[in-house]
């Protein structure tokens, strides 16, 4: 009993316990040895990486202490600031296709004398 409350709370002890285990402390198939078998050894070896606290990098981040709040805020702003990026590119590559369009429209008024 003690051992599963100490893997959901994430504590360091089941950690090392879990990751000797061939990497299984984490991932999506942590509960799923069998399942986990059958992944490649070159994406099995990605699901090994531990962040600097000595914890796996599960996917779903909810091992995350409360220092680690700052971490997921950065993440946070840096994602918006992607997002806001995306657009501007989105705009720009409207902005161009419309450009490309009033040419056209233009070439053909040209080719066909309809000014």
């Amino acid at each position: 009993m003690a051992f599963v409350q100490a893997r959901s709370f994430g504590s360091e002890e089941s950690t090392s316990i879990r990751s000797n285990n061939h990497g299984r402390g984490y991932g999506r198939h942590r509960d799923h040895p069998r399942i986990y078998n059958t992944i490649p050894v070159s994406q099995r070896n990605k699901q090994q990486s531990k962040d600097k606290h000595g914890r796996g990098r599960g996917r779903r981040q909810i091992f995350y202490q409360w220092w680690n709040v700052e971490v997921e805020l950065t993440q946070n702003i840096y994602l918006q600031l992607l997002e806001e990026e995306e657009n501007e590119i989105n705009e720009l590559v409207y902005d161009f296709t419309d450009l490309m369009i009033v040419q056209e429209i233009e070439a053909y008024r040209e080719t066909n004398n309809m000014y």
